[in-house]
C-alpha cells in the first residue's frame, strides 16, 4: 500500500540533511578562522567590551542550510495537512494547511477556516494537541516564526554553554564595578563575540579560552538559543506528527499505510 505520507518524510529528510552539512560546515569555519582580541567602548561612557573579532563573518551557506531546514520542516507540516485533506476526500486539499496561530485564542478561528476547514474533527482535535501557536509549543510555534522573518542576520557566532573559561585572570587596580563575563548574543555580530565588560581602562591581564558555536538572532521564542540543538529538537516535534496524523488517519479507516 502507498504510503500517503511519504512526501512529509522525504521533507523531513532533507531538512536532517541540511542540520548535517550546517553542523560540518559550522565546524570547519571554527577551526579554520583566525581571530584578533579587541576592546571597544561602551555607549554608556563608563564600561567597554571585550570582544574576539574573526576575520571573516560567518559563511552564508550556513545560513542557507538552516534555511532550508527549517523551510522543510514546514513543508512537511503542511504537506501532513494537505495529505489528510486527500485521503478524506476533502475539496482542494492543496489549499489546506498546517494551523499555525499567533495565539491560543485565535487557533480555533484558524483550525476552522479554510486552512483546515474540511477536516475530520478528530484530525482537528490532533492539531491542537501540538499546540502551534504562540505561547503554547515554542519550538512548534518557532518554525512559523522562522520561515516568516527576515532571513538577514537570523543567525550569529556566539560563545557556546559553559564556553567561556579563564584559566587565570588577575588586576592590580581598584575594581568599583565586577568583571561582567558573559556569554550568548550580547552584542554580538556577525564576526563579532563579546566576551567580558569592564570599566573603561581597567589594567587586567588574562587569558580567554571560548567554544564557539552558532546562534539564532533576534528571533523570538528561541533567541539565542544554540542552532543545531534546537533544529534537531524541531524535526522531532515535526516526525512526531507525521506519525501521529497518519496513526490518527488508520484509526478512521482512512487509507493511509501503516
Amino acid at each position: 500500500m502507498t504510503d500517503r505520507f511519504e512526501d512529509s518524510r522525504m521533507r523531513i529528510a532533507w531538512a536532517k540533511k541540511d542540520i548535517a552539512k550546517f553542523e560540518r560546515c559550522a565546524y570547519r569555519f571554527f577551526q579554520r578562522t583566525p581571530y584578533a582580541v579587541v576592546t571597544e567602548p561602551d555607549t554608556d561612557g563608563i564600561h567597554e567590551f571585550h570582544k574576539l573579532r574573526l576575520a571573516k563573518n560567518l559563511p552564508a551557506v550556513l545560513t542557507e542550510h538552516t534555511v532550508s531546514a527549517i523551510e522543510n520542516l514546514r513543508s512537511a507540516l503542511d504537506l501532513t495537512a494537505s495529505n489528510v485533506a486527500r485521503l478524506s476526500k476533502a475539496p482542494n486539499p492543496g489549499d489546506i494547511h498546517f494551523p499555525f496561530s499567533k495565539t491560543r485564542a485565535d487557533f480555533k478561528s484558524r483550525i476552522n477556516s479554510s486552512a483546515c476547514k474540511p477536516l475530520p474533527a478528530q484530525i482537528k482535535m490532533l492539531f491542537e494537541c501540538f499546540k502551534p501557536y504562540g505561547g503554547g509549543d515554542n519550538l512548534l510555534w518557532a518554525i512559523n516564526e522562522l520561515c516568516n522573518t527576515s532571513k538577514h542576520r537570523l543567525i550569529l557566532p556566539v560563545a557556546t554553554k559553559s564556553g567561556v573559561n579563564f584559566p587565570s585572570l588577575e588586576t592590580s587596580d581598584i575594581v568599583r564595578k565586577p568583571i561582567i563575563i558573559m556569554e550568548g548574543i550580547q552584542g554580538c555580530t556577525e564576526n563579532e563575540v563579546v566576551f567580558a565588560k569592564t570599566q573603561i581602562g581597567l589594567k587586567w591581564k588574562y587569558r580567554v579560552q571560548i567554544a564557539f558555536g552558532v546562534a539564532f538572532g533576534k528571533i523570538k521564542p528561541i533567541e539565542g538559543a544554540d542552532v543545531f540543538p534546537i533544529i534537531s529538537e524541531m524535526v522531532k516535534i515535526a516526525t512526531r506528527i507525521v506519525d501521529e496524523s497518519q496513526v490518527k488517519c488508520h484509526n478512521l479507516g482512512l487509507a493511509a499505510a501503516l
